[in-house]
C-alpha cells in the first residue's frame, strides 16, 4: 500500500492552533508578579552618605488576566522604604489566562541619605480572586559613611608638612 501526502499551506496554521490550545488547555497556573523573583536597581550602585539615591523594582505579571501595573506608591519611614504595586486581576472561575509576559517596574528618587542599613520592602497589592494576599519582597541597602579622597588626604599631610618646617626655625 503506497502513502503519499500532498501539502496544502496550512501546516503553519495547523501548529499555531495547536500550540493555542496547548496553552488553553494548561489553566491559570501559578500567574502572578511572582516577588522572590523581583530584583531591585540601587543608583548610585555603592552610595555615600550625602548621595542622591534612587531605587527601582522590577518585575513580571506571568499571564494575560493582569492589566499592566499602571500605579505604584513609594514611602519612607526612617530606614523603612517600601515601594508598593497595585496590580487587578481579570480571571474568573471556568476561565483560563493566556501565557503573556508582562514587565512592570517602580522608581523611587530618595535624595540624600544619610549612613546606615535601610530595608526597601517591595508589595504587590493585588485586586484578585486567584491571589488575594499581597506578595512581598525585602532587599537591603547599604550606604556608608563618607569617603576620604586623595585631595583631601594630601591637603592634610601638606598642611602637617607645612605647620611642621616653621617649628624647625
Amino acid at each position: 500500500m503506497k502513502v503519499s501526502m500532498r501539502s496544502t499551506g496550512s501546516e503553519p496554521l495547523c501548529i499555531l492552533s495547536l500550540l493555542v490550545l496547548g496553552l488553553l488547555l494548561l489553566g491559570p497556573g501559578p500567574a502572578f508578579a511572582d516577588l522572590d523573583q523581583a530584583q531591585l536597581l540601587i543608583e548610585p550602585p555603592q552610595p555615600v552618605e550625602g548621595d542622591s539615591v534612587a531605587v527601582t523594582a522590577f518585575g513580571q505579571l506571568d499571564d494575560g488576566c493582569w492589566d499592566p501595573v499602571v500605579s505604584y506608591d513609594c514611602s519612607r519611614v526612617g530606614n523603612q522604604i517600601e515601594i508598593r504595586f497595585h496590580t487587578v486581576d481579570h480571571w474568573t472561575a471556568g476561565t483560563t489566562c493566556l501565557t503573556l509576559v508582562t514587565a512592570f517596574e517602580g522608581r523611587c528618587d530618595l535624595g540624600p541619605l544619610a549612613e546606615g542599613i535601610y530595608t526597601v520592602h517591595v508589595v504587590e497589592e493585588r485586586q484578585s480572586v486567584r491571589f488575594p494576599l499581597p506578595d512581598m519582597a525585602d532587599f537591603e541597602l547599604v550606604v556608608t559613611g563618607p569617603v576620604a579622597t586623595e585631595f583631601a588626604r594630601w591637603s592634610t599631610l601638606k598642611a602637617g608638612y607645612a605647620h611642621g618646617s616653621e617649628d624647625r626655625n
